[in-house]
């Protein structure tokens, strides 16, 4: 019994490192574009499987934004109806350690922070995902910091002297951390948005790299239990095929009875698993 749950440990482990490696999504785009400009967005998506594979990809675009290239995009709701979202879907096959680019392009409404949600792809009942993003819609400068204009998302017109708040939440966020993904907060302090410190960002970028270490440390656990559960399998089988000598020996026994000869008996054991210095001892043993 202790064997067999060895066994579905070592199992467990391999698949879960077979889906973590088996299709790889990554994306291209910019970091910040201006209002009223296209956002584009390359996904790429690598089978690194050696046999093919066929996926759906789905791509949910934010709120605040139009498809442009493909223009339909479909609208699915979630849950029991109460939240709805807007994306694309693609069917795409992929060969052996094949990868496959696919482009799109939006039109962004607002300014502020467009939401780049996880690519998702489905594969033979597996399901993958690209990390979220954002992306900083900034203003057409025009001199003059205008409604739901702020320094974070137009700088050329508006200052922090300029940008008057009664909560936090009108100060919108103020630029990216070391980690490219996260914001610096600004808060409303006597009426006026001023930047924080960048102790946000330094828990923030700490919090990130910590998660990085812990995946490693994960992985390292995972291949290193796989690998002493292999060794002791084989330690296993090894001492079982050696308490099996006597029944070598009678299988031996009763087919050169039978008129088969030594070459025969050989390779019928060699298919069944065992080895050749086990049945050279077994042999040695008859005489």
């Amino acid at each position: 019994m202790k064997k067999l749950f060895l066994v579905g440990v070592l199992l467990i482990a391999l698949a879960q490192l077979a889906h973590a490696q088996s299709i790889e999504i990554s994306r291209q785009y910019p970091r910040e574009i201006k209002l009223g400009e296209e956002l584009q967005i390359e996904i790429a998506l690598k089978n690194l499987d050696s046999f093919p594979k066929s996926a759906i990809v789905y791509e949910r675009i934010d709120e605040n934004s139009i498809p442009v290239e493909p223009k339909n995009a479909e609208t699915v709701y979630i849950g029991f109806g109460e939240t709805k979202e807007t994306r694309f879907s693609w069917e795409i096959n992929l060969g052996s350690l094949e990868e496959k680019k696919i482009i799109y392009r939006v039109r962004p409404l607002k300014i502020g922070a467009y939401n780049l949600y996880s690519t998702r792809a489905y594969s033979n009942g597996e399901n993958y995902k690209s990390e979220a993003n954002i992306i900083s819609v900034k203003c057409i400068p025009n001199n003059a910091c205008d409604e739901g204009e702020n320094e974070a998302y137009c700088p050329e017109d508006c200052t922090k002297s300029e940008i008057e708040c009664y909560t936090d939440n009108d100060c919108g966020q103020i630029g990216y951390c070391d980690d490219g993904t996260t914001f610096w907060d600004i808060k409303c302090s006597n009426s006026k948005c001023t930047k924080q410190t960048g102790e946000f960002c330094k828990s923030a970028d700490a919090a990130n790299a910590n998660q990085k270490y812990d995946q490693l440390l994960l992985y390292a656990g995972i291949a290193a239990l796989a690998l002493v559960i292999a060794i002791s399998i084989l330690h296993f089988r090894k001492g079982r095929r050696k308490a099996s000598n006597p029944q070598i020996k009678s299988y031996i026994s009763a087919n050169l009875k039978k008129g088969y000869t030594k070459q025969q008996i050989r390779n019928a054991l060699i298919k069944n698993g065992y080895s050749e210095r086990e049945i050279e001892e077994a042999f040695k043993a008859i005489k």
